[in-house]
């Protein structure tokens, strides 16, 4: 039994050598890196100048498109915002420093008593009394001064300015906008079949939006 020990102590230690050997010729490994930086281009802005900030109807005419100089007469008459005829300036649309492509949407009209509001009609909403303005409806056209070409009725969600491109020989044909061009134009509201509303004068806001 004593002779035996030695043997097995020996093979034991032969297989822990042959397992480091390898061990000891191994490399360490070896990295590097760089740092890379990209310039972000400053946002797009967009802008619009509408002048003036405030106007008023007139030229009113009734439904038989007689003079109704008392204002707005009910039903289907109508009235317009200085046209560029007159000494009072018509509405103004100046896009800013980017090209552009200009839309405009109008809201409701509103009465100096804040009552009953008359919804617009025309695009994106019928107008009831047979294609005119139905009960507390109106409607809103556009148009470029000095060109006869009239955009569809205006409606509540923002749709291209089809007369922005007046100085064009076909105006109505887009609304694409250049590096600070103007544009000229002015509005023609069309009243009511009957209104629920007894306030002597309504106000609506009609919005220009420059976009890409």
């Amino acid at each position: 039994m004593l002779c035996r020990t030695p043997i097995l102590t020996a093979t034991v230690l032969a297989a822990l050598i042959g397992t480091a050997v390898p061990m000891s010729s191994a490399s360490a490994e070896g990295s590097g890196s760089v740092s890379a930086t990209v310039a972000v281009a400053p946002p797009v802005v967009r802008s619009v100048t509408i002048s003036p900030s405030a106007i008023n109807f007139g030229s009113c005419f009734d439904a038989a498109d007689s003079p109704s100089p008392a204002g707005l007469a009910i039903p289907h008459g109508t009235c317009r915002t200085p046209d560029g005829t007159g000494t009072d300036a018509p509405i103004t649309i100046s896009n800013g420093a980017v090209a552009s492509h200009i839309y405009v949407s109008a809201g409701d009209a509103v009465p100096a008593d804040n009552g009953q509001h008359w919804t617009l009609c025309g695009t994106g909403a019928t107008c009831t009394a047979n294609g005119a303005p139905g009960a507390d409806q109106y409607s809103l056209n556009l148009q470029a001064v000095g060109n006869t070409a009239e955009q569809p009725r205006l409606g509540t969600t923002p749709a291209c300015d089809a007369v922005f491109q007046e100085a064009s020989a076909t105006p109505a044909a887009g609304c694409a906008a250049d590096p600070n061009q103007t544009a000229h134009e002015w509005l023609r509201l069309t009243a009511p079949e009957s209104t629920t509303s007894a306030a002597s004068s309504f106000t609506t806001t009609v919005t220009w939006t420059a976009m890409p």
